[in-house]
């Protein structure tokens, strides 16, 4: 299995912990990257020992260690599916299609959250998925790669015709 099972397996709870960060923050206007952690209750920014996935929750009981509000396990269970999807894809995949199915499977669980949650599935998510694949056929069947753009280009076409076809209905 190479190098990619135990790094797709470390990386999970981190991915996991940036996927509720994306889905707590989406369309608040508030940052994805830049900007620190912090606390809701009392907005005190969060410290290195106050982000490791899964532990740190853990060891402050759920709250926080300022104000002491309580902190929703929303964190940890996207920490612990991350995982879990990088579980699956070890046990399912071969060695060259573990890390681009983990991927997908995080890419998918955030999409799932934010559609939950404001009933929109971002392009800036699921259009992400696009070089995903195009780039892991390229890796693993290069000769395909040409039918693959053909299907991106196919499947992008016919949503452009659904997409004018609704809007020349609808107004």
């Amino acid at each position: 299995m190479g190098v990619a099972a135990p790094l797709t397996l470390i990386a999970a709870p981190v991915v996991g912990s940036f996927m509720a960060l994306v889905a707590d923050r989406w369309g608040t206007g508030e940052g994805m990257v830049a900007g620190r952690s912090r606390c809701d209750a009392c907005r005190t920014p969060l410290g290195a020992r106050d982000l490791v996935p899964l532990a740190s929750w853990l060891a402050l009981g759920g709250r926080c260690r300022h104000c002491d509000a309580r902190i929703g396990g929303f964190a940890p269970l996207m920490e612990l599916a991350a995982l879990a999807v990088a579980v699956w894809s070890v046990l399912v995949f071969p060695a060259a299609l573990i890390l681009p199915s983990a991927v997908l499977g995080w890419v998918l669980l955030t999409a799932a959250e934010i559609d939950r949650r404001h009933m929109i599935l971002p392009d800036a998510l699921t259009l992400g998925l696009i070089p995903l694949g195009l780039g892991t056929i390229w890796l693993v069947a290069p000769a395909a790669l040409g039918d693959a753009v053909l299907g991106v280009l196919a499947g992008g076409l016919s949503l452009g015709a659904v997409r004018a076809a609704y809007a020349a209905l609808r107004g």
